[in-house]
């Protein structure tokens, strides 16, 4: 049917809880430790997230989405470089609902093949910015999985976030894993 005219929601709300948030992101901690010999960054990289947990304002960090890993190093990266932020970040709708408690770190769920979700999305943002301003909002621009040999082609929702917030600042994180068997 035709949809014009209706207001676009997100699929499934966040439920963020910082308490929870934190004791994921030690179990994460573990998880890592034990399925990596190592997870390293470019010593360059610690002036940018030293200027993101500056930056009074929300922040949003693009991944790259090379694995089913990388959001368990974005909760890495949160707990050890911006643990005094809220967190926010999309995901499909239909694997949240496998996995909802992952609302409780701040996910909540869109349905990416919908033509209004980049509305709905860029609304429900700024509705939680309004209760929680100094969010990261986290999400993978290309919205799948994509290997790191080939060119990121973002889709839209990150630069409409941008534009809607003038002091949201922006970040972007490349991930790339290397197996020893591989």
């Amino acid at each position: 049917g035709d949809r014009s005219g209706q207001l676009a929601q997100v699929a499934i709300e966040d439920a963020w809880s910082p308490r929870f948030t934190a004791l994921f992101g030690w179990y994460v901690e573990r998880k890592l430790r034990g399925a990596f010999h190592a997870v390293r960054m470019l010593p360059e990289s610690d002036a940018a997230l030293q200027a993101m947990r500056a930056h009074a304002g929300p922040v949003l960090v693009a991944l790259n989405h090379a694995s089913w890993w990388d959001p368990l190093i974005a909760v890495l990266l949160r707990r050890r470089h911006f643990a005094d932020r809220d967190n926010l970040a999309p995901m499909d709708a239909h694997e949240l609902r496998r996995f909802r408690i992952l609302r409780k770190l701040g996910i909540f769920g869109i349905d990416p093949d919908d033509p209004l979700v980049m509305e709905a999305m860029a609304a429900y943002v700024q509705r939680r910015l309004a209760q929680m301003p100094r969010s990261s909002v986290v999400l993978t621009p290309q919205g799948r999985f994509v290997d790191v040999r080939q060119p990121v082609v973002p889709r839209p929702g990150a630069a409409a976030l941008l534009a809607a917030r003038a002091d949201m600042a922006a970040w972007s994180v490349a991930i790339e894993y290397a197996f020893w068997t591989d």
